[in-house]
């Protein structure tokens, strides 16, 4: 079963980054079927799906990087699409490290990838294609970027987006949030742990100071007689 169904509506009319989010979305259902069905293959295969996931991830991003800049989109919607590409990056490296923190983790985990992008095919994406196709015909990227803001919306794809949107930043906040719980959780465990250790290695001191003291004369501070007899 595929988590991820690709349609019509996520074609942006570029070639390349349609392929693009094309192989993602097969990436992004090997993973989802790893994490959910294992199929027997167990830990191994789901590092390996998620890797190969974030591997071309960031090769898609390169991609489309160097697509901004080819085609001279302004610099205000590099800037931003860029950021969200770091944002993402560090968004599901931190969920991923801190996935066993989740009560349950493949669904939280889907869910986050699943809005993020359908978001950012519909949002940032389709608004590149459109900038970019506005250049071809002449216009400069500057006002390619302002016609963009102007675009009359279709209130049913605005409120699609909007609503990607919120389950986004919820998912990825309470997860961030639950890592942050769990990491908190596990520096007062170390913590304590050290303190323990501190502790038991200063009784075990202290005990071999007694020790010594008991086979020591106190007065004279040589062997006593325990001592003598502890050694026979």
């Amino acid at each position: 079963m595929q988590t991820f169904v690709w349609g019509e509506e996520f074609y942006t009319g570029i070639g390349t980054v349609d392929e693009q989010h094309h192989a993602l979305v097969d990436l992004f259902n090997r993973l989802s079927a790893s994490l959910t069905e294992r199929d027997g293959a167990g830990e191994a295969a789901v590092q390996l799906a998620y890797a190969q996931l974030i591997d071309y991830t960031k090769y898609h991003f390169s991609a489309e990087k160097d697509l901004m800049q080819r085609t001279g989109v302004d610099q205000r919607h590099t800037t931003l699409h860029l950021r969200l590409h770091d944002e993402f990056v560090e968004q599901v490296r931190a969920m991923w490290s801190a996935r066993s923190a989740l009560s349950n983790p493949a669904e939280v985990f889907l869910s986050f990838l699943t809005s993020w992008l359908c978001l950012h095919v519909l949002g940032v994406d389709q608004s590149l294609a459109r900038q970019i196709e506005l250049i071809k015909s002449g216009k400069t990227p500057e006002l390619a970027f302002e016609l963009e803001l102007l675009r009359p919306r279709d209130k049913s794809a605005e409120a699609m987006i909007k609503a990607l949107r919120n389950t986004y930043q919820v998912v990825s906040r309470l997860s961030l949030d639950l890592i942050s719980a769990n990491h908190f959780l596990e520096e007062r465990v170390a913590a304590r742990t050290a303190e323990l250790q501190q502790a038991n290695a200063a009784l075990i001191l202290a005990n071999q100071k007694l020790e010594v003291y008991s086979q020591t004369d106190g007065l004279l501070g040589i062997a006593n007689r325990k001592y003598f007899d502890f050694l026979v």
